[in-house]
C-alpha cells in the first residue's frame, strides 16, 4: 500500500462511498469482478504477527482486518495504524453497549445525546487518523443479541435509523470523512415479524457507505442447528440486499462454518464460485477464524486447511486496497432481461419429442457459467449443461420444445411437486398482460411449470404448483440425443384455466434446467432469464410476446 496515496486522499476528498466525494476525485469502475478478503483473529492488530502467521500459512494478505471494540474504549490510532502499516485496511466493529454491563447503553441515551461527547472525540480522532477506516455501528440489529438490537429498543426501529443517522451525521460534522460506515445486518432475523424486518431499518444511502452481511453455517454444532451449504447462508440475502440497494457494494462482513454436520473442506472449496457467479455484488468477505460457540477456525482439520490455502490463490481475491476509497458499483449486475417470440404454430405439431415440425421457429440459447444460478462449483461446462428452448402457440395450447444438453440425463427420482429436484425443465409465466412486472411475488394467472423427462422407472408429466396437480390434458413426449434430450409439450389453455393470448399481447416469462448428475437431487440450475429466485419473484423474469 502507498501510505501517501492514502493520506493524500484522506486530506483533499471526502472517502465515503456515494455520499458526495470531492470533484476533484476520478471516480472508478470496477471492470472485473474482484473481491477484497479480510479477516478477524483473535488479538489482532495489536498482535500483528498473528496476521503474518496467516499470510505466511495460507499465501494471502488479509486486505482487511477486523476487530471489536465496546464505547468504553478510545479510537486506536495505534492498532488502526498497525494495520495501515502492514498494507491492509482497518475494519472495526464498534458496538454500543460496555463489555459486561449490558445495560449501560440503550439506543434511547443516544439519541438523547448521553454520549455525544464520546462519539464526538471517536471522530476527532478518525479525523486525525486520516486513512480509511470501516466501521462497522451497531451490527446485527435484527437478532435478539445485543441490547442496540430492535427486539430489545421497545421494537422500534426509527430509532436505530435516527441512532445510525446521528453518528454518521456527528462524523462528517467533524470532518471524519474517511470513515465507511457499514450497515450491518444479520442473514437472517429473529423474532420473524414485521417491525423486525431489517430493510425496514435501513438509514438511507447517505448514510451508509457499504452493506454487510453476517452469516454463519453452524452445522449440527447446536441442537437447533443444520448443516447449510454457502450458497444456503449467503445467495439469498445477498440478492435482497442488491436488489433493494444496487449501488451498494456489499461485504460479508463476519462469516464461519462449523466442523460439525458436513464437509468443512467443500465448504470452502465452493467459495470462489459463488462470488464469480450470483454473489458478484459481493465486494468483500471477512472470516471469523476463532474457536468460539464452536470451532469456527480454518484449520480446524488438515483437509479444511489446505481448501482454504488453495481458493486463497483465487484471482477472484486480488482486489487492490488502493481502489477501496474510489470503488463504485454501477449496478454492474443488474439482471438483464431478456425477451422471446411466441408465434402462431400454422398448424399444432405433434408430441412426439421430433422437432422437424417446428420450422424456423427462433432458438433461444441458454448456455456459460453467468445463467448457471444454483450450484455453480458443480458446473463444469456447457456439455454438462446448457439448453435451447423453442416455443408456439394456437387458441387451444401452449407448444415447449426443449432441447437440453446433458452429460448425464435422466437423473430422475422426483416426482409431482419434487420434479424440480433432478433433472427437469422449468417454465415460469403470466396469462395476465395486465400485471405489473416490478411484482415480486406470484399473483393469480401466475404460473410455475414443472416438466420432468422420466426415465425408466417413471413417465415425462407436467406439474402445475399453482394448482398443486399434474395439468389436465397437457402432454410431453422425451427422445434422448447424443449429447442429452430432448422434450416437446402441448399445454392446453383450459388446462391453465385461462383462455388463449391474443396476437400482440406480451406477458412475463422465462425457463430454467435442472440437473441432477450423480446426486440424489439436484446439483445445479440454469435460467434463461432471471435469478435462482424466479420461481417466486416475477420481477426478475423477462417478457414474451405472443406474435
Amino acid at each position: 500500500m502507498k501510505l501517501n496515496k492514502w493520506l493524500v486522499l484522506g486530506l483533499v476528498c471526502a472517502m465515503a462511498i456515494g455520499v458526495g466525494a470531492c470533484a476533484a476525485k476520478k471516480e472508478e469502475e470496477v471492470k472485473s469482478h474482484t473481491v477484497y478478503f479480510g479477516l478477524f483473529r483473535e488479538g489482532a492488530p495489536a498482535k500483528m504477527y498473528k496476521i503474518q502467521d496467516f499470510e505466511k500459512e495460507y499465501g494471502r494478505k488479509p486486505q482487511m482486518i477486523m476487530w471489536y471494540l465496546d464505547w468504553s474504549q478510545p479510537f486506536p490510532a495505534q492498532n488502526a495504524k498497525n494495520v495501515i502499516d502492514y498494507g491492509s485496511v482497518p475494519v472495526v466493529i464498534w458496538e454500543p453497549w460496555i463489555w459486561g454491563d449490558e445495560q449501560a447503553i440503550k439506543l434511547q441515551n443516544i439519541a438523547d445525546g448521553e454520549w455525544d461527547t464520546y462519539i464526538n472525540a471517536w471522530a476527532k480522532g478518525v479525523k486525525d487518523f486520516k486513512y480509511p477506516i470501516f466501521i462497522r455501528f451497531a451490527h446485527e440489529f435484527n437478532i435478539e443479541g445485543y441490547p442496540w438490537c430492535i427486539v430489545n429498543n421497545n421494537q422500534d426501529y426509527e430509532l436505530y435509523i435516527e441512532v445510525f443517522q446521528k453518528v454518521v451525521k456527528m462524523f462528517r460534522a467533524a470532518g471524519a470523512n474517511n470513515a465507511l460506515f457499514v450497515w450491518n445486518p444479520m442473514n437472517y432475523s429473529y423474532p420473524t415479524e414485521s417491525w423486525n424486518d431489517y430493510l425496514k431499518a435501513y438509514p438511507g444511502d447517505e448514510y451508509v457507505d457499504w452493506i454487510g452481511i453476517d452469516g454463519y453455517n453452524w452445522g449440527t454444532a447446536q441442537t437447533w442447528s443444520d448443516w447449510q451449504t454457502f450458497e444456503q447462508v449467503f445467495v439469498e440475502p445477498v440478492r435482497i440486499l442488491s436488489t433493494n440497494f444496487p449501488n451498494k457494494p456489499i461485504m460479508l462482513a463476519e462469516f464461519g462454518t462449523a466442523i460439525d454436520g458436513g464437509d468443512k473442506a467443500q465448504w470452502f472449496a465452493e467459495i470462489p464460485a459463488y462470488l464469480q457467479s450470483t454473489m458478484k455484488n459481493v465486494h468483500a468477505i471477512l472470516y471469523f477464524d476463532i474457536k468460539k460457540e464452536t470451532d469456527w477456525r480454518i484449520n480446524s482439520t488438515p483437509e479444511s486447511q489446505a481448501a482454504f490455502k488453495k481458493i486463497m490463490a483465487n484471482p477472484v481475491f486480488d482486489a487492490s486496497v488502493d481502489d477501496i476509497p474510489t470503488l463504485k458499483v454501477n449496478n454492474l449486475t443488474a439482471l438483464e432481461k431478456k425477451s422471446v417470440d411466441i408465434k402462431k404454430a400454422k398448424s399444432a405439431p405433434t408430441i412426439d419429442g421430433d422437432l422437424g415440425e417446428w420450422g424456423k421457429a427462433e432458438a433461444y440459447v441458454v448456455k456459460g457459467f453467468d445463467r448457471i444460478t444454483s450450484g455453480a462449483p458443480k458446473w463444469t461446462g456447457d456439455k454438462d449443461l446448457s439448453s435451447e428452448g423453442k416455443f408456439m402457440y394456437d387458441s387451444d395450447n401452449f407448444y415447449i420444445a426443449i432441447k437440453v444438453t446433458d452429460d448425464k440425463p435422466f437423473k430422475v427420482n422426483k416426482k409431482d411437486a419434487d420434479i424440480w429436484n433432478a433433472d427437469a425443465v422449468e417454465i415460469a409465466m403470466s396469462t395476465d398482460s395486465t400485471l405489473d412486472p416490478k411484482r415480486n411475488r406470484y399473483l393469480r394467472n401466475d404460473f410455475q411449470i414443472g416438466i420432468s423427462p422420466g426415465d425408466n422407472g417413471s413417465a415425462p408429466m407436467v406439474w402445475s404448483w399453482q394448482l398443486q396437480s399434474q395439468i389436465s390434458g397437457a402432454k410431453v413426449a422425451t427422445k434422448k440425443t447424443s449429447d442429452g434430450y430432448i422434450l416437446e409439450v402441448s399445454i392446453p389453455w383450459s388446462g391453465l384455466r385461462t383462455v388463449a393470448p391474443k396476437s400482440g399481447q406480451t406477458v412475463g416469462f422465462t425457463f430454467a434446467i435442472d440437473d441432477a448428475d450423480d446426486a440424489d437431487d439436484r446439483e445445479t440450475q440454469q435460467v434463461y432469464s432471471g435469478d435462482n429466485l424466479f420461481y417466486k419473484d416475477p420481477s426478475v423474469w423477462g417478457t414474451a410476446t405472443y406474435k
